[in-house]
Parts: C-alpha cells; sequence; structure tokens
C-alpha cells in the first residue's frame, strides 16, 4: 500500500510570516477529490482541520512513501547514529528531528515527490 502525503503552504499575511499544514498518511484519490480539485476550482479547501481559501494557498507539494508517517520517523531517528548519546537526544530532541520533524522526513530518502503527477490527475491530462 502507498500513502500519501501533503504540505500546504499559506501566503505570507502582512506581518505574520506564511504558515504550512501537513496532512499524512493520505489516499491519493482523497487527495485529488478533496484538495486539489477544489484548490484548482478556487474554492475552499480543508486542510489540517482548517478551512483555507485557495487564494491564501502559496504552494501545495504532494509525497508518496511505501511506509507510513510515523515508520518514516522512525526510520529517520535510526539513521542518527553518530556521535555521543548527549549529541543524539540533542538531535532528536532539540535539533532538526524535534518534535517530529514531518516535513524533513517527507523530503529524505524513500519519499517520492509526486506533485506534478497528482495536479495532472486531477485535471485529466
Amino acid at each position: 500500500m502507498s500513502y500519501t502525503h501533503i504540505i500546504v503552504k499559506m501566503k505570507a499575511d502582512g506581518k505574520n510570516k506564511s504558515l504550512s499544514h501537513t496532512e499524512t498518511n493520505l489516499d491519493e484519490s482523497f487527495v485529488v477529490e478533496h484538495i486539489i480539485k477544489p484548490y484548482i476550482a478556487g474554492e475552499i479547501v480543508i486542510v489540517d482541520g482548517a478551512r483555507a481559501e485557495s487564494q491564501a494557498i502559496e504552494k501545495i507539494s504532494v509525497f508518496r512513501s511505501e511506509e507510513d508517517i510515523q515508520q518514516l520517523i522512525v526510520e529517520t531517528q535510526n539513521q542518527v547514529k553518530p556521535g555521543s548519546a548527549r549529541e543524539r537526544a540533542h538531535r532528536l530532541f532539540g535539533g532538526r528531528m524535534a518534535g517530529n520533524d514531518v516535513q524533513s522526513v517527507l523530503r529524505s530518502e524513500g519519499v517520492e515527490q509526486v506533485t506534478r503527477k497528482v495536479f495532472n490527475l486531477a485535471l485529466e491530462i
């Protein structure tokens, strides 16, 4: 089984920095029908439990993996081996992987970027 994951980057709003919403372990057809098609049509999109106007979205990135996000996080954390126990703990809990940085995991080895393919499916081309 393959899993589809998305990152929706919102446009910056005045003084506020842009936010990113991440949804993981989705079905590709769900992403096409409920996120990509409404976005293309300029409709409201529900992402990460929030309503988002299509015009407020800067970018949608779509990824596919053969493993669910929890397994990918475990594999990424297991790759962090060199250094002392203190250095490993800092990287896992206070550094780049703090809070299970899902966006970093989605851009790692074993995860395929499929944004164009999914948009083509939504556009039926």
